[in-house]
Order: C-alpha cells, then sequence, then structure tokens
C-alpha cells in the first residue's frame, strides 16, 4: 500500500449535502480524495443528502435538526475525542472556528491542521487562524491575502467531468437573444447593482431589445433579502420586467444547464476572489466578463473580457463588444477558458495538491 493510502483525514465543514446550490461542488471533493487515502471522517455542520465511498463517514452537529450553538462544541469535541486516535490529519475546511476549538487537543495529541481558506480580502480570526494551522491552502494568489510561508496555491476544485459543455453546434437560446448570467446570492459584493445599470444602458438608452439578463442565487440572511428588494424595486422603475429577472438558486445538479444556456457569465465580486462560478462556467466554455482581478491573469490577450470596476457604462460596452463577436469566435474563447481550468483548477488538481500537503504535515 502506498503512502497516500495509509492516511486517515478528519474534515470539518459546513455542509455535506449534493443538493446544495452553493456547497455542493465540494462534495466532489471528499468523493476523489476518498478515492486516494484510506479513510475519511466529516464532520459537518449540517447533513443533507449524499451517496459517498464506504470508506467515508458522516458526522452532523446537528443543524438540520435545529440544534444549539453549545451543542454543536460539545459534538466537535465529542466527535474529536472519538477518532483522535486514528486521525492523521485535520483538515478545517472555510470556517476557522474549528481550528480555535481544536488547536490545543491536536498539539497535545500531535495531529497536524490543515486549512483551507479562500477569501478575498481581510478577516476577523484568521491571524490566530495562521498561527494554529500547520499549512494553508487556497485557490489562488488573491484569495488569501496575508503573507506566510504555511500558504499553499492548490486551485479551486472544479468536477470538469461534470462541467463540460454541451457538444451540439453552438448557437444562441431558441429565441435569439444574448443571455447574460450571473450566478450568486444577492450580496452587495456581488455588485448586480452595476450590472442593472448597464441592462438599464443597453436596453433603454441604446434600445437594444436581443439581451436577456438573468441571476440566479437566493438570499441567505435578511441584509441579502433586503439588497434583492432593492434590486427589484430598480427592475420595476426602469420597466425592464422583460428584460432581466432574479430567479432563486437551484440545486447544484441544475446549475450546469443554466451555464449551457447563457451567452456568457458576469462576474462584478469585490473584493477579489476565485468563485467557483466562474471557474465552472470556464469549463463549460462560456466567455466570461468581469471586473473581478482575481480572473484577469486567465484573460491575457483578452482584455475585452476585463470590466473596469464601478463603471456600468463600461461593462455595457463589454457586453455589446461580446454579442457581436462571431459564434466560432466565441466558442474559441470558451475553450481557451475550459483549457485553464483544466490544467490549474479541477478536482483532480486540488486534490494531488491537498494529498502533498497533507503528507508533509504528517512528516
Amino acid at each position: 500500500m502506498n503512502e497516500e493510502k495509509k492516511l486517515n483525514i478528519l474534515i470539518f465543514t459546513q455542509k455535506v449535502d449534493l443538493n446544495d446550490d452553493v456547497l455542493a461542488a465540494f462534495y466532489y471533493w471528499w468523493e476523489r480524495l476518498a478515492k486516494k487515502v484510506n479513510r475519511v471522517n466529516i464532520v459537518c455542520l449540517f447533513e443533507g443528502e449524499h451517496h459517498l465511498p464506504d470508506n467515508v463517514k458522516v458526522f452532523s452537529l446537528g443543524k438540520e435538526a435545529g440544534r444549539s450553538r453549545v451543542k454543536y462544541i460539545r459534538r466537535v469535541y465529542k466527535y474529536f475525542w472519538a477518532l483522535r486516535k486514528t486521525t492523521d490529519v485535520i483538515f478545517v475546511h472555510m470556517n476557522e472556528i474549528y481550528i480555535l476549538l481544536l488547536w490545543p487537543l491536536s498539539r497535545l495529541y500531535r495531529i497536524p491542521i490543515v486549512f483551507w481558506k479562500a477569501h478575498g480580502g481581510k478577516l476577523p480570526h484568521i491571524r490566530k487562524a495562521i498561527f494554529m494551522a500547520d499549512k494553508i491552502v487556497t485557490s489562488g494568489e488573491k484569495t488569501f491575502e496575508y503573507k506566510t510561508p504555511k500558504k499553499v496555491i492548490i486551485g479551486q476544485g472544479v468536477n470538469v467531468d461534470f462541467f463540460k459543455p454541451d457538444q451540439r453546434p453552438a448557437s444562441e437560446a431558441g429565441d435569439g437573444k444574448f443571455r447574460v448570467l450571473a450566478v450568486g446570492r444577492p450580496s452587495t459584493v456581488k455588485h448586480y447593482d452595476i450590472l442593472l445599470e448597464s441592462a438599464n444602458i443597453l436596453i433603454n438608452r441604446q434600445g437594444r431589445k436581443n439581451i436577456f439578463f438573468e441571476i440566479v442565487g437566493s438570499s441567505q440572511n435578511e441584509k441579502e433579502a433586503r439588497h434583492q428588494q432593492e434590486l427589484e424595486q430598480k427592475i420595476q422603475d426602469y420597466n425592464l420586467r422583460n428584460y432581466f429577472v432574479i430567479a432563486p438558486g437551484v440545486p447544484f445538479g441544475q446549475i450546469r444547464r443554466k451555464y449551457q444556456e447563457c451567452s456568457c457569465l458576469v462576474n462584478l465580486t469585490d473584493p477579489a476572489s476565485l468563485e467557483k462560478v466562474v471557474l465552472e462556467a470556464m469549463a463549460m466554455e462560456k466567455p466570461v466578463i468581469t471586473s473581478n482581478e482575481a480572473f484577469w491573469p486567465f484573460l491575457e490577450g483578452l482584455e475585452y473580457l476585463k470590466a473596469m470596476k464601478n463603471d456600468p457604462a463600461d461593462l455595457a460596452a463589454k457586453i455589446t463588444n461580446l454579442a457581436g463577436l462571431p459564434l466560432d469566435y466565441r466558442g474559441a474563447i470558451g475553450r481557451k477558458l475550459r483549457a485553464i481550468v483544466e490544467a490549474g483548477h479541477s478536482v483532480d488538481h486540488l486534490i494531488a495538491g491537498l494529498l502533498e500537503v497533507f503528507r508533509s504535515v504528517v512528516k
């Protein structure tokens, strides 16, 4: 048995649910990781539907049953205690609170901690987590901005076998419209207000009636719900109801169809973050227009896909330019973008990098 097969990994993550519209992408990480190691134990805040390999066991902290935070913390320690003797590495996925809770025990039992964090900007408690973790893995240079020798870039981990283009000949949607898609919850950091203003420019000021805009994403809290209401009101004020819609998030298995049906994806997230929805669209061979600087290195030679920040007029011009390109030319752009994802951001690439980090901290 080779070295990597001997590893037993204890994961702490938010949710294990193959139907979740945001977090189901990580389901494939655990599935692929299980093929490379001896055992994977996953402690999650919320447990939904899953069909993981036999060497994976899922333990829930009980959010789906409405348990209290005190009970969550008790269960964190309960599961750690039960699994401590058979764990080689603790992998904390996204939420640094688990590092803060487990660090003293991990030192006592000499179990290294690897921390995944991919979030632009500065966040509370991160410096403590950096000190406590043995390694920090992230998707790109812009997704973890703290300078530390512990940081290792391993890519975003997109399932390129699932997100692959329909092989039918390229064409616009059945109504002949150029379809602009944005994916993600209605948070202010997504800057959907800029997208809406660009739609107002194109449709009302310039009279372009062959463009359709769709945002797919559900609000996760009251602040996002209020922001969505503000956007909906502007859609009505601008008389764009036939040209701009905000649709609820869809289960992970259905988002591929949204990518397939669109003409391009727009992403305006700030601060810069290597968002998986952009990489998924790229894997589907769809052009992306973005002001998110984390993606600009991917767009060398494709400057017409780089939008200026907070500039609806520039975004409108970029959309107009892309819509005017021949379908075969847009297809060539999409193929170039998919090749970038395959090379550096596939699930297999991420798992290989993650295993290398795991082995390094175990040694």
